[in-house]
């Protein structure tokens, strides 16, 4: 199976007055000492089939005055990833993808790009963990799964035109410093297990897709397990800490008079290490929004 972290990661971007009735979304209403905080769980990436969206979308970003997500993308601009990926995705070394990989693991991860249709010698430049999620983001692609489709552009866009205030919870450079930080023999692992089993991703994102649309916490949470069975580390940094982090921010803006819609990777709302179940153990109440 695809090292569902390293997709999880994609996911661990128009129209948001398109939109239909169905299943409860994950989206949970936290009440505040003076306001709602609505918290909604993202992919990151979608087609634009996956549109429109279920209707309390539409109504939690109505109701909020400003809308707070994991980067703050109203200000991001490429050069800003770019100028980031090369600081932190470039051996300090300048060895290159062969030489970190070591010759065996080279051999292997070349052979199983090859039958993906991926020619791994043009990420020459860079480390195993860049690569690794270079090689998802292709193959997302090449499905139709696209940032610009996904929920953060979909409302950013919006907020824009409607004068919204925009913030992040955190940095691309942090970001990408939950990869870089990795110990080199995690990120062969994580590349080799990235390109063997990327020919899932179609089966696998169709899952997820549905079960997001639908509100599937079970299922998701059990996503979240299995993908980080084997990297107890790379849960705590991209997962556990994040939502420590996340939960400390959140109950700032609980005090405050606006309303706040908070768009973050759904993972991180699912299962007893998420924000919401944070939150509910810091004593507030938060219940599944259902418009």
């Amino acid at each position: 199976m695809l090292p569902r972290f390293a997709l999880l990661s994609l996911l661990l971007l128009s129209c948001a007055c398109r939109t239909v009735s169905g299943p409860t979304p994950l989206i949970w209403q936290v009440s505040g000492e003076r306001n709602d905080i609505y918290l909604l769980g993202s992919m990151h990436v979608l087609r634009p089939d996956d549109y429109p969206l279920p209707a309390p979308f539409a109504s939690s970003y109505l109701d909020a005055e400003q809308l707070v997500m994991e980067l703050d993308l109203d200000d991001l601009q490429p050069a800003d990833i770019q100028r980031a990926m090369g600081e932190l995705g470039i051996d300090p070394e300048r060895r290159t993808l062969a030489e970190l990989m070591g010759e065996a693991a080279w051999s292997r991860a070349l052979g199983a790009a090859e039958k993906i249709d991926i020619d791994l010698r043009t990420f020459q430049a860079y480390e195993p963990w860049v690569v690794s999620l270079l090689v998802v983001d292709l193959q997302m692609q090449r499905l139709g799964f696209k940032v610009e489709h996904g929920i953060e552009a979909h409302y950013v866009d919006r907020a824009r035109a409607d004068g919204k205030s925009i913030t992040g919870l955190e940095t691309v450079d942090q970001q990408f410093a939950f990869f870089d930080q990795m110990p080199l023999a995690v990120q062969r692992e994580f590349l080799l297990k990235s390109i063997e089993d990327a020919q899932q991703v179609p089966q696998r994102m169709d899952a997820l897709v549905a079960s997001w649309k639908n509100g599937d916490e079970l299922f998701l949470q059990r996503e979240l397990v299995d993908s980080f069975a084997d990297f107890p580390e790379l849960y705590d940094a991209l997962v556990s800490e994040r939502n420590e982090r996340w939960t400390g921010e959140i109950e700032k803006l609980a005090s405050t008079d606006d309303d706040v819609l908070v768009i973050v990777g759904a993972l991180h709302l699912v299962g007893e290490d998420s924000v919401v179940a944070r939150l509910r153990q810091r004593g507030y109440v938060v219940r599944r929004f259902s418009d």
